[in-house]
């Protein structure tokens, strides 16, 4: 499909779904610009930055096993109110926190909702009547929204931070987005368009000859075991350390470690969100003869090269330099997740929303580990061997990875 087909084909409800995604990838980021002024606010150790992550991050392995399990018992128009009016509970939280346990609590609440959202987007998306290929496009889609808004969090910070000089008023002003979106998603356009899709997202209450004849969804268990899957989670565990570790980590590693001023660190950050965009927009966009591992081994070897170029980074770097070692860090990690979420619907579609929720608690893992371990050996051997752990990452992801297609490989061309 050309891409002018491709832009009028796809549905306003999914250009809805990845502005909601952009704004999530917005203050997903902000944190990894903030982390010096938080630090120096509420007096935070490089050790309860980490713990920060961590449990950030564990409201987001909550909100995705939610998520994966509320799609199917609710009504999805008002889980999608439900969450973005979480959001708003959760920025309050966190803006007018004066102790470090308030602005935990913040946070878990935010990526409970945030993430719940998120994999209620891939749900939705994967209800439409899409054929794989095209179904893969629009998941990069969504990843491309959120690279945006990715990109957008450090251009953000900084020119927030220049005419209010407080970290609060970044995540403050997130709030003009999520009612903005709430509006967006009262639409009656937009409306229609998720009832239609609402039969599709309570299979427990109707018990008809049509139901029958569906595939049976497998559990959690079953999907998280199953051989043909479990390379995948191994590969979204590590890939989360390298996105999040990197995210949360890069800025402060930059400063206090190759002794590079913040805002040119900040800008650095920029090129990486940049590539992500780029590659993903490249992904949903435009057509290639190239296959999907093909795609993966050639943007493996990339990455592997630019994140031990960014562990190697030399003292008082450019900025040139080290944004386009950025760019293409992030070209190589861009389009992992809808590569790996299309892999897993073509072999059991009905299983949608819980390969979508097992992923991101995969990465959410790797995120975690990230947070804990970089936080932890930075106070104690230095933040440059902390941010080296990020290159090691990428090198098991590229492995597991070609593991992964080899099983597949192999499924593929067995006897029946």
């Amino acid at each position: 499909m050309k891409t002018r087909d491709f832009v009028r084909q796809t549905p306003p409800l999914a250009w809805l779904i990845a502005l909601s995604v952009l704004c999530g990838g917005i203050f997903g980021n902000l944190l990894g610009s903030l982390t010096t002024e938080i630090s120096n606010d509420l007096v935070l150790s490089p050790k309860q930055i980490g713990w920060l992550i961590f449990w950030g991050n564990a409201g987001s392995a909550i909100g995705a096993f939610l998520g994966g399990d509320m799609v199917y018992r609710f009504r999805p128009r008002s889980l999608i109110l439900f969450y973005l009016f979480g959001m708003m509970c959760a920025i309050g939280v966190m803006i007018t926190s004066v102790r470090y346990e308030m602005l935990v609590a913040g946070f878990i609440l935010y990526e409970v909702m945030v993430i719940g959202l998120f994999t209620l987007s891939h749900t939705l998306i994967g209800q439409l009547n899409l054929v794989s290929s095209i179904r893969a496009r629009v998941l990069a889609l969504l990843d491309v929204g959120w690279s945006i808004g990715a990109s957008i969090a450090p251009i953000w910070v900084i020119v927030l931070l220049r005419a209010y000089p407080s970290w609060r008023v970044p995540y403050g002003m997130f709030i003009v987005l999520v009612l903005l979106l709430i509006i967006a998603y009262t639409r009656p356009a937009i409306r229609s368009a998720i009832e239609q899709l609402s039969g599709f997202s309570r299979p427990h209450n109707d018990a008809t000859s049509t139901d029958e004849a569906q595939p049976k969804a497998h559990s959690y268990w079953q999907l998280m075991f199953a051989p043909w899957a479990i390379w995948a989670w191994i590969a979204a565990i590590l890939i989360g350390y390298v996105e999040w570790g990197h995210s949360y980590w890069f800025v402060n590693y930059a400063h206090a470690g190759r002794e590079i001023a913040l805002d040119q660190a900040r800008f650095g950050l920029v090129g990486f969100t940049l590539g992500m965009v780029l590659v993903r927009a490249w992904q949903a966009f435009i057509h290639s003869e190239l296959t999907i591992e093909q795609r993966m081994v050639r943007l493996g070897v990339i990455g592997c090269v630019a994140f031990m170029s960014l562990a190697f980074l030399p003292m008082s770097a450019s900025l040139p330099y080290f944004a386009l070692v950025n760019f293409f860090a992030g070209v190589g990690i861009g389009v992992v997740f809808p590569i790996l979420l299309n892999h897993l619907i073509d072999f059991a579609p009905h299983d949608t929303a819980k390969f979508s929720a097992l992923l991101m608690f995969s990465i959410i893992i790797g995120a975690q580990l990230a947070g804990l371990v970089i936080g932890y050996v930075s106070e104690h051997l230095g933040v440059n061997i902390g941010y080296m752990s990020i290159a090691f990452a990428m090198l098991g992801f590229f492995m597991a990875t070609m593991r992964l297609f080899s099983i597949h490989r192999k499924m593929q061309h067995a006897p029946e």
